[in-house]
């Protein structure tokens, strides 16, 4: 299935920082500007476990369309389809993963990182 696929595409990270997947080295150079301006935006969302429910209600939408919208040009492909874990812990899967775009990955994950440490 095209599901199926999507997940085995992903290519691994060598850092356990990284869990099962790979961030692409071009993030790392503005993921503290990601990580501010997520958690300004944000500042209560629970990136342990993802509520996707809220993030596609119609303000949920509006929010992340604008969040989004802010790297259209800083970011290739910011707005590209992409899986996104609903639960930190686990890896990814059809019963924990569902459809969004990459920057909402993006910040996600960077917050996913940062914040384990703490």
């Amino acid at each position: 299935s095209t599901h199926h696929s999507l997940i085995h595409s992903l290519r691994l990270g060598s850092s356990p920082l990284l869990s099962s997947y790979h961030l692409p080295p071009h993030i790392f150079r503005i993921d503290d500007s990601i990580y501010t301006h997520f958690r300004k935006e944000f500042p209560d969302f629970n990136v342990t476990e993802v509520d996707e429910e809220a993030m596609k209600t119609e303000a949920g939408k509006a929010k992340w369309r604008a969040f989004c919208n802010a790297y259209e040009n800083v970011l290739k492909e910011f707005n590209t389809g992409t899986l996104i874990r609903v639960k930190e812990s686990e890896p990814f899967g059809e019963t924990n993963s569902f459809l969004g775009v990459r920057m909402q990955f993006y910040a996600i994950e960077i917050a996913r990182i940062r914040e384990a440490s703490k």
